[in-house]
């Protein structure tokens, strides 16, 4: 029967998709919410914070020194001092933090049904909202859809099927997924004033120790 309806290509079956069609009666009304919420996860790897990266860099400096057979090297303390400051301490930016977040996702519909014993109608909407875990990504859909089933006479049949949709997606996250692993926590992403940093052009006196000098909270 599938390959008389549809042609050789159905002889393994077919599957028939139906839209949604309106019932006589009265008119029916079906609202719909769905809300999640989604974050990262990073198993067990854990990059260091300001601090143990100061103590595992000032360690191996410290190796360096003692290796020194110079008469008049430095003391300790001030040989780890003069290649890597403690005070670069001072900030310690979570890279992670600010990369990521917990991501909202909404779904709401809303339909309406009903019509005449000649003429039925089907009108669904619906409106989808993802926020991407990574910080400056994410999609927004909208939809909607008409249907209608005219019943000229016993024989004849009008139908009439017309749907859109709108969407609008965002992927601008200035590289925060690679940057919150190679970012140095040493850095500030934002300045005194809550103002982004630009580490290509930072002020007089002022280190940007990250190797890419990049910040996706400036770029993004």
């Amino acid at each position: 029967a599938a390959t008389t309806l549809y042609g050789s290509k159905a002889a393994n079956g077919v599957i028939v998709i139906t839209t949604k069609k309106g019932k006589s009666g009265k008119t029916v009304f079906d609202v719909k919410s769905i809300f999640g919420t989604g974050t990262a996860t990073h198993g067990n790897f854990k990059v260091m914070n300001s601090f143990e990266l100061y103590n595992h860099l000032a360690t191996s400096i410290g190796n360096e020194w003692e290796n020194l057979s110079s008469p008049t090297k430095p003391s300790k303390a001030q040989y780890i001092e003069s290649k890597l400051a403690k005070s670069v301490t001072q900030y310690n930016t979570n890279w992670n933090d600010l990369a990521y977040r917990t991501a909202i996702t909404r779904l709401q519909e809303v339909n309406m049904s009903g019509g005449t014993e000649k003429t039925r109608f089907y009108w669904g909407n619906n409106y989808y909202n993802e926020e991407g875990i990574s910080i400056g990504t994410g999609i927004k859909r909208f939809g909607s859809r008409l249907n209608l089933n005219h019943d000229l006479n016993d024989k004849f049949k009008m139908n009439l099927n017309v749907g859109a949709t709108v969407t609008s997606s965002e992927n601008n996250n200035g590289g925060a997924v690679g940057q919150s692993y190679t970012n140095l926590p040493w850095d500030r992403a934002y300045d005194d004033n809550g103002i982004p940093i630009d580490p290509k052009i930072m002020p007089t006196g002022v280190t940007w120790y990250g190797r890419d000098q990049a910040n996706f909270v400036f770029d993004s």
